[in-house]
């Protein structure tokens, strides 16, 4: 019998410089939501590489915030993130305008998978 879990870790919408440590079992999910502002340009980009042998990466949705118009509105992008076997990873994403190569706050995330 298999059984599969799901987090969904309550906290704060990343919109400025974050250092996150989580521990997930294999198989298990979390998801982290990330503020963007899609109308200037600004979001979180992954800018480091990782093993996809020890975690998948997927966007899970990106809704407009609460009191803001579609056009020129700011958005919550969830992120969800799944151990597939037992490492460690690191991620680090930075926040800005890639075309400018903008960096103007980093979040950096490891994932212990247990």
């Amino acid at each position: 019998m298999l059984f599969l879990t799901s987090t969904s870790w309550g906290q704060n919408i990343i919109r400025s410089d974050t250092a996150i440590t989580k521990t997930i079992k294999v198989n298990d999910t979390i998801e982290l939501q990330f503020l963007d502002w899609p109308s200037p340009g600004i979001g979180w980009k992954l800018y480091s590489d990782y093993d996809t042998s020890l975690i998948s990466i997927k966007e899970k949705s990106l809704k407009l915030m609460e009191g803001n118009f579609p056009i020129g509105g700011k958005y919550i992008r969830t992120i969800q993130y799944k151990g597939k076997k037992p490492g460690e990873v690191r991620l680090e994403y930075f926040w800005g305008r890639p075309w400018l190569k903008e960096k103007l706050h980093r979040c950096q995330i490891q994932f212990k998978i247990r």
